[in-house]
């Protein structure tokens, strides 16, 4: 009895799972891909530079120390 219990309750705890999971992909927003204009293509090369140019900092550039290599 207590086997025929387990079995039922695994299975709605399953059932249960697999609804939310279908209601959640159902209600899931899709992406729209906007173009970007032309203004938004600068700025974004501009930022993607700055991060660059943080990715690239020299400490021995930036106190004056420059060593040839």
């Amino acid at each position: 009895m207590d086997i025929l219990i387990g079995s039922v309750g695994t299975l709605g705890f399953l059932l249960c799972l697999a609804t939310a999971y279908y209601l959640g992909r159902r209600q899931r927003k899709t992406d729209i891909v906007n173009k970007l204009t032309e203004q938004e293509e600068r700025e974004l090369q501009r930022r993607m530079k700055g991060v660059e140019n943080v990715m690239n900092y020299d400490y021995d550039v930036a106190l004056g120390r420059r060593v040839d290599n």
